[in-house]
């Protein structure tokens, strides 16, 4: 089931938002009323219905706009547009579980769509402490979950003030927002966004392994509010370190949430341990188990 956070504070653009979500795409588009210093001396209507359609109708990047849409009585003409399509080449590589996307609008970059793994992951920062480092303002977050189905079953995180118009085709409540209230204080404080994400379980039966042994490791994938198995979760691409020991298959598949795979404490010594890490994309040690290495039994001579 879907999860949607929306975030208030206060001191942001006034932007009215157009924010949509079919199978493949999540679209957003960020528009200025009145524009006279956004719009072209020459700049024409374009039709209404155009903000509410799927394809590229502006640019991501800042600079004069040659069309003004009418809304409620009111010119406005856009800001900058992003599109994040799950089968763009540009996106797929990075289109997995546990993956979040940051729409991200500062005065360079206009507003680009980063993936955590390769942008927050490498800075070894936190999605609070980017905002504070990068400046500008990251409108929406996308917290990928059900990487096979269709867009609108993953998570979303929006900001925005209280008093800001949204346009969307995604249910509103009865306070006009997209879902759960959170105060902008509280988020920057960090740690607050596991519920919407995935979080990870990695166990054995085994207490100890024997030198040489064979462990075989459970990998579960749960929900981050609800703590139960993730079953929408699939994917095929994750992969094994054996920091000390010897995995025989770097990859391994998870289905219905739940995956396995052995690892063999190969040359390790009786005190030593075997320890083991998950890793995903570009990002390392998503989970890690250690097991003692000691001989259950007498060892043979």
């Amino acid at each position: 089931m879907r999860k949607i956070r929306h975030i208030i504070a206060e001191n942001l653009p006034d932007f009215l938002y157009v924010f949509l979500v079919n199978e493949t795409k999540v679209i957003l588009r960020l528009l200025q009323k009145g524009a006279e210093d956004l719009l072209t001396e020459d700049a024409i209507e374009a039709p209404y219905s155009d903000l509410l359609g799927y394809e590229q109708i502006s640019s991501s990047f800042l600079g004069p706009r040659h069309f003004y849409y009418m809304v409620e009585g009111e010119k406005y003409g856009i800001v900058a547009e992003a599109i994040l399509n799950k089968n763009d080449l540009l996106f797929l590589r990075d289109w997995y579980p546990g993956q979040v996307f940051y729409f991200w609008l500062d005065g360079i970059k206009g507003l680009s769509i980063e993936s955590r793994d390769s942008f927050a992951y490498f800075l070894k920062q936190k999605s609070p402490n980017l905002i504070r480092k990068n400046g500008g303002f990251w409108p929406l977050e996308v917290m990928v979950i059900n990487s096979e189905g269709s867009m609108a079953d993953n998570n979303f995180s929006i900001t925005s003030m209280k008093s800001t118009k949204i346009i969307t085709n995604l249910p509103k409540n009865e306070d006009g927002l997209l879902g759960e209230r959170w105060e902008a204080e509280t988020v920057m404080n960090g740690n607050t966004s596991g519920w919407l994400n995935l979080e990870y379980e990695l166990t054995t039966p085994s207490s100890v392994i024997e030198p040489d042994g064979w462990a075989t490791f459970t990998f579960t994938v749960k929900d981050g509010q609800t703590h139960e198995v993730a079953t929408n979760v699939n994917w095929n691409n994750y992969t094994i370190e054996a920091v000390d020991g010897y995995a025989p298959h770097k990859r391994f598949a998870v289905t219905n949430g739940v995956g396995t795979f052995k690892v063999r404490a190969l040359d390790l010594q009786e005190g030593e341990t075997l320890r083991v890490k998950v890793n995903r994309g570009f990002y390392t040690g998503l989970i890690e188990a250690v097991v003692p290495v000691a001989y259950v039994s007498a060892p043979t001579t």
